[in-house]
C-alpha cells in the first residue's frame, strides 16, 4: 500500500472514536424511545445497527475530505500522494468504503427491516403462542417483494444508457472536473441509482420532517409551556364550558354525534386534569425553574443555528441558479462565485484537525434531531394519513422500525444537503494550487474556488455525486428544487409554531387519537424528549 501508515491512522483512528461515540448514541435513543410494555431484542437489535450504519455512510465524509486535504501542502502534492496511481488508491479506499458502507444500506431497507418489520406485524395479539413458523413465512412473503424492488432498480441502473465522458475534441472540456473519475462499469452504475433513488425518498423526508422540526424544535425549546397552574385554570374553564354546551344540546334535543362529540372532548378534558394532578404531586414538579434559564439560553443558540443554516442554503442557490452549469449538470459550480461562510469556517477549523471532523458530525447529529422532533411532532404520515406516533418509552416496535426506515433516508440525503451548505469544502476540502501568473511568480488559488484538472483532488464523495450529476442530470436538477422546498417548508413551519403559542403542561404526556400503545397501560407522566418542560 502507497498510503503511509501515519496517514491512515490519522484518517481512521478519528473515525473509531465517532464509530464508538455513535453505538452509544443508536442504543440511547432506541432505548429511549422503545416501548417499555414491549420490549423485542430482535427488533431492538435491528433498530440500532440500521441506524449506526447509516450515520456511518455520512460520517465517512469528513474522512474524504482529510484524505484529499493532507495530500497537498503549499499547493503541492505531497511524495506519497504525487503519483496517479497512489492517489488512485486513495480515491479507490473511500470509493470502497462507500460502497460497502452503502451495501449495508440496502440490505437494511431490502432486507432486514421489511423482514423484522412485518414478523412484528403479523403478531396475533390474541393469540400470544403463534406459531414462529407462519411468522416467518408470512415476513418472508413480503420481504421478497422488496428484493424484487432492488432486483429492479439495479438491473435499470445497468441498462439505462448514461451520458458518456466526452473525447478530448468535445467541447465541454472545460467541465472536466465534473466527468466522474471512478468509472462507468455497470456494477457502480445500479449502485449509483439505488442510493440516488433512496436519497431522492431521504431529501424529501428531510424537507417535510427536518425543515419543520428545525423551526419548531429551537421555538418550543424559546416559548415553553404554560405553567401547572394556568394549566389548570384553562382546563377548569374548558371543563365548565363543555358541560354547560352539553347541558344546552340536550335541552334543544342536538344530533347524537355532536353530543358524543362534546363528551369525548369532556373525557379528555378530565383526563388532562388527571395527568395534571399526577404532575402536580411528583416531588419535582418545579424542577422546570432551574432547566428553563438553560433551554431558553440553547433554544435561541439553535434557533440561530437553524436560521444561518438555511441562509446560507439560500445564497448557495441563488450562486447556483445564478452562475451554475443549468440543470443538466444539476446547477453545479465551477468554483465560487460568492463567499460560502460554512466552507469559510470549516476551512479555518482543519488547521486544527480534528476540530472540522467533530463540526461536521456536530451538524450531522444536529440535522438528525431535528428530523426526529420534526416525527415526534407531526406523527408518521403516509398521504397525510397517520400511521403512528413516536413517543418516549411508549413507541411500539412496527413505529420504532419505520422511524429508523425514514432515518436511514433522511441520513443518506444529509450528503446533499452538505454540498448545498458547504459545496467548496465538501468537494476539495483545503486543497490548493500555484497558478502561475506569467511574471516568475506564483498565487496560491483554493481548489474550492477555483477548480483545475490534475491539480485538484475530489473527494469520493464528491464524485459519486457530482459524476452522477453528468451521467443523469434528473437527480441533480430534483436536490436543486428540493433545497427550495427544504427552505419553504422552514419559514411556514416557523410561522406555524409561532401563531400557535405556548402549549399546556399536559400537552408532552396527552395527545388524542394516540396510536402507539394503550395509554392506560402506561405511565401518563413520562416527558416527551424534544418538547421544553413546563415555563412558570
Amino acid at each position: 500500500m502507497i498510503i503511509p501508515n501515519s496517514v491512515l491512522a490519522a484518517t481512521w483512528i478519528p473515525f473509531s472514536v465517532v464509530f464508538v461515540v455513535e453505538f452509544l448514541a443508536c442504543v440511547v435513543f432506541v432505548q429511549y424511545f422503545a416501548s417499555r410494555k414491549r420490549r423485542e431484542c430482535g427488533s431492538f437489535i435491528v433498530c440500532v445497527l440500521g441506524l449506526l450504519v447509516a450515520l456511518l455512510s455520512s460520517s465517512l465524509l469528513p474522512v474524504d475530505i482529510f484524505l484529499v486535504s493532507y495530500a497537498k501542502e503549499d499547493g503541492q502534492f505531497k511524495d506519497w500522494a504525487a503519483t496517479n496511481e497512489s492517489r488512485n488508491e486513495m480515491t479507490e479506499l473511500m470509493q470502497d468504503a462507500y460502497y460497502g458502507l452503502y451495501a449495508l444500506d440496502m440490505l437494511f431497507v431490502f432486507c432486514v427491516l421489511p423482514f423484522v418489520f412485518f414478523y412484528n406485524q403479523s403478531r396475533d395479539e390474541e393469540d400470544q403462542d403463534s406459531q414462529m413458523s407462519s411468522r416467518c413465512v408470512s415476513a418472508l412473503k413480503w420481504t421478497v417483494g422488496f428484493l424484487l424492488i432492488a432486483g429492479l432498480l439495479l438491473a435499470l441502473g445497468a441498462l439505462i444508457p448514461l451520458r458518456e465522458a466526452p473525447n478530448s475534441n468535445s467541447s465541454i472540456t472545460d467541465l472536466e472536473w465534473i466527468i466522474p473519475q471512478l468509472g462507468n462499469e455497470k456494477g457502480e452504475n445500479s449502485l449509483a441509482l439505488v442510493v440516488n433513488v433512496f436519497t431522492t425518498l431521504g431529501i424529501f423526508f428531510l424537507c417535510f420532517y427536518g425543515a419543520y422540526g428545525m423551526a419548531a424544535m429551537p421555538v418550543s425549546w424559546m416559548f415553553g409551556r404554560l405553567s401547572l397552574s394556568s394549566t389548570r385554570d384553562d382546563l377548569v374553564t374548558s371543563e365548565q364550558a363543555l358541560k354547560v354546551r352539553i347541558e344546552s344540546a340536550k335541552k334543544r334535543n342536538a344530533k347524537v354525534r355532536e353530543v358524543s362529540r362534546m363528551e369525548g372532548e369532556l373525557e379528555d378534558v378530565k383526563r388532562q386534569l388527571q395527568i395534571l394532578e399526577q404532575l402536580e404531586a411528583k416531588c419535582c414538579a418545579n424542577c422546570g425553574l432551574l432547566w428553563r434559564p438553560f433551554q431558553l439560553l440553547f433554544g435561541v443558540l439553535f434557533f440561530l443555528l437553524s436560521l444561518f443554516i438555511v441562509g446560507v442554503i439560500i445564497t448557495t442557490n441563488l450562486d447556483r441558479i445564478l452562475n451554475g452549469e443549468g440543470y443538466k449538470y444539476g446547477y453545479v459550480l465551477n468554483g465560487t462565485a460568492w463567499g460560502n461562510p460554512i466552507d469559510w469556517v470549516l476551512t479555518e477549523l482543519h488547521i486544527a484537525f480534528p476540530m472540522d471532523y467533530i463540526t461536521i458530525v456536530c451538524l450531522l447529529f444536529y440535522i438528525v434531531i431535528c428530523v426526529v422532533a420534526g416525527i415526534v411532532k407531526v406523527g408518521i404520515r403516509i398521504c397525510c394519513v397517520s400511521l403512528y406516533k413516536i413517543r418516549a418509552r411508549k413507541t411500539k416496535p412496527e413505529a420504532l422500525l419505520f422511524l429508523v426506515y425514514i432515518l436511514i433516508f433522511a441520513i443518506m440525503a444529509v450528503n446533499v444537503l452538505f454540498f448545498s451548505i458547504a459545496p467548496g469544502y465538501y468537494s476539495y476540502g483545503t486543497q490548493t494550487w500555484n497558478n502561475n501568473t506569467g511574471n516568475g511568480t506564483t498565487e496560491s488559488v483554493r481548489c474550492a474556488d477555483f477548480p483545475k484538472p490534475g491539480e485538484c483532488l475530489k473527494t469520493a464523495n464528491a464524485d459519486f455525486l457530482l459524476g452522477y450529476f453528468y451521467k443523469m442530470w434528473v437527480f441533480g436538477a430534483i436536490y436543486y428544487w428540493a433545497n427550495w422546498l427544504f427552505v419553504s417548508i422552514f419559514f411556514a413551519g416557523l410561522i406555524f409554531r409561532c401563531a400557535k403559542g405556548r402549549p399546556k403542561a399536559t400537552d408532552a404526556h396527552f395527545q388524542r387519537g394516540y396510536d402507539s400503545e394503550d395509554e392506560d397501560n402506561e405511565s401518563e407522566t413520562d416527558n416527551d424528549p424534544l418538547l421544553p418542560a413546563y415555563r412558570p
